[in-house]
């Protein structure tokens, strides 16, 4: 098994580099990318606080955004694309 240590780098192609730790989108941080008010969020926060349903399409409509973050995922340059097109083909291709 091969570990690569950045001990051994002598020298870089470039002039400098920046580090930054990055992670990929939650589901709150895909429905703002989506559109998502924030009073919706707000309201869905409320009903699982309190344990009662969303309303009906309320809830088809999260429905159909979580199956769309389980295929787009949570990669802030996919789902930019995804919420600029709406269009899979173009995140999964």
């Amino acid at each position: 098994m091969f570990i690569f240590s950045w001990e051994k780098v002598r020298s870089y192609p470039v002039g400098f580099e920046e580090t930054y730790r990055m992670y990929p989108m939650d589901f709150e941080e895909y429905l703002w990318a989506n559109g998502v008010q924030p009073s919706t969020i707000s309201y869905l926060k409320d009903c699982c606080e309190h344990l009662k349903p969303a309303s009906p399409s309320v809830h088809d409509t999260m429905l159909k955004l979580f199956c769309s973050y389980i295929v787009v995922g949570g990669m802030p340059d996919v789902v930019q694309t995804y919420a600029d097109t709406h269009d899979i083909g173009k995140v999964i291709a």
